[in-house]
């Protein structure tokens, strides 16, 4: 009897053995705080800042060996707020990211709430890299003059990305409704479906990013399309992207445009290692299309220097002036200046 207590012991250690193999889970994340001062045309306000650098964020991810190159993976991201102790993205527990899908030798398929390839975050971001700002750094990053590099996340989303070959990766993905949950009738969905291409190779890469977000209303759909590159000289890397927008109506534009007028943006920075950090600078401007009296332009200027003590932690400070013209002018969303200085670590 003690030796079969003993071999059933030992098939369930090996199994036990096995499946810890083929399976994992991870825990990590980013905590990011910092100072900052802003000024606007609302006055002067100083204030404790999460996300001064990179929104901070406490995340899952697990996958599953499922034999023949096959695995199965998921991610649950929530947004963090340091400074309050709250959840990003309007309180949603897995705000940032949330999907569960296959990845193999065709690429990976997931369903869930995800971030576009033109998003500058999240696990199948194919721009960010284009922004000498990271898409980062608050008001610096060049989110504040395209739309879909601020962050666009969508629910109800399927998404399908290619393996790299060779340098080159593509992707498409299909949101039944971007915001909240489907209703009856395919008209009636805030429905989206975005494309995605980057090729790195030596010292290039290149993005190009599209959206096309369906009208519920009736009026003309929202698109949104963002070319750019990086070239690196190694003691310097420039930096240029360039966006066009049309048929604005959704809360997925910056600029709140919602009268199915256009824009275009475009961007030039720099980024150049400094000691033991990384200096990083642009400029970009948004020229909104005049309908109905309103004029929605924006010039934003910003450098930033990133110093490590280690590959997990970092202090950095950044300054950065938006200056909103037309019918941004004076508005403190848009007219502001931000001074902030914080430290990141990431685990």
């Amino acid at each position: 009897m003690k030796m079969k207590h003993w071999a059933l012991a030992t098939v369930v250690a090996a199994a036990a053995g096995s499946a810890c193999a083929q399976s994992n889970v991870t825990i990590y994340g980013l905590f990011d705080v910092g100072g900052q001062l802003e000024d606007s045309s609302a006055g002067k306000t100083v204030k404790v800042v999460s996300g001064g650098r990179s929104g901070s964020r406490l995340g899952f991810r697990g996958s599953e060996d499922l034999g023949g190159g096959l695995s199965a993976i998921w991610v649950g991201e929530s947004g963090l707020n340091l400074d309050t102790g709250g959840l990003g993205q309007g309180g949603r527990f897995f705000g940032r990211q949330v999907y569960v899908g296959l990845k193999g030798g065709f690429g990976t398929l997931v369903a869930g709430r995800v971030a576009t390839f033109g998003a500058g975050t999240g696990n199948f971001d194919m721009f960010g890299e284009v922004d000498p700002l990271a898409t980062a750094f608050g008001i610096a990053g060049v989110g504040s003059t395209m739309s879909s590099a601020t962050g666009l996340r969508v629910d109800n989303t399927i998404l399908y990305q290619s393996p790299d070959i060779q340098g080159f990766q593509a992707g498409v993905l299909h949101s039944l409704q971007a915001v909240n949950n489907e209703v009856a009738g395919r008209g009636n969905n805030m429905y989206l479906t975005g494309l995605g291409t980057r090729y790195a190779a030596g010292p290039l890469y290149a993005a190009l990013t599209y959206e096309k977000i369906n009208n519920p209303t009736g009026g003309k759909d929202e698109n949104h399309l963002q070319l750019g590159a990086t070239w690196d000289f190694k003691l310097i890397r420039l930096h240029a992207a360039y966006a066009r927008e049309t048929g604005l109506f959704s809360d997925l534009n910056i600029s709140g445009t919602k009268n199915g007028a256009g824009a275009k943006a475009w961007m030039v920075g720099i980024t150049a290692p400094v000691g033991n950090g990384i200096i990083r600078s642009s400029y970009q401007t948004r020229d909104g299309a005049e309908v109905g009296g309103e004029n929605r332009d924006l010039r934003v200027i910003a450098v930033a220097y990133e110093y490590f003590f280690s590959k997990r932690t970092s202090a950095y400070a950044v300054a950065a002036d938006s200056d909103g013209k037309g019918t941004l002018d004076n508005m403190p969303a848009y007219d502001r200046r931000q001074y902030t200085v914080g430290l990141m670590h990431r685990f």
